[in-house]
């Protein structure tokens, strides 16, 4: 809208080309700056906190119901799980390996074993800790 506007287009032209009434694109423009500024203060706090070395982001949430880890398909394979997140390993090469120890689940449950352990260890006070950025195996 800002751009369009910004290339001389007058109201009426620029609310039929966006599909939107006159009203709503002065109510638009006139919450623009608004808008705008909230956007760049996310994004600031974002970036800060990427720069930080002792960011902390959110764990993703598990449904209420969820059951716990160690009733997981992934769970025999454990140990490997572990040893390869600990070397940063994503889900999906953490799944190519168990599939070659005899795992028959999909890389997806391997994610989702993953939140799950991680989450039980944050419950329990084993995560996110300033210890995690000396010890990378206490992300599982």
């Amino acid at each position: 809208m800002i751009e369009l506007a910004d290339s001389g287009l007058r109201t009426a032209s620029l609310a039929e080309r966006l599909g939107i009434t006159r009203a709503t694109l002065r109510r638009y423009r006139k919450e623009a700056p608004a808008t705008i500024a909230k956007v760049e203060t996310k994004l600031d706090a974002w970036t800060e906190a990427l720069d930080s070395p002792k960011a902390i982001r959110p764990l993703k949430t598990l449904a209420p119901g969820a059951r716990p880890a160690s009733a997981s398909i992934v769970a025999p394979y454990h140990e490997t799980v572990r040893r390869l997140a600990a070397e940063a390993e994503g889900h999906q090469r953490i799944h190519v390996v168990i599939v070659k120890e005899g795992f028959s689940g999909s890389a997806n449950t391997v994610y989702q074993y993953l939140l799950k352990v991680r989450h039980e260890n944050a419950l329990a006070g084993n995560d996110r800790s300033e210890s995690q950025a000396s010890d990378p195996t206490k992300r599982l």
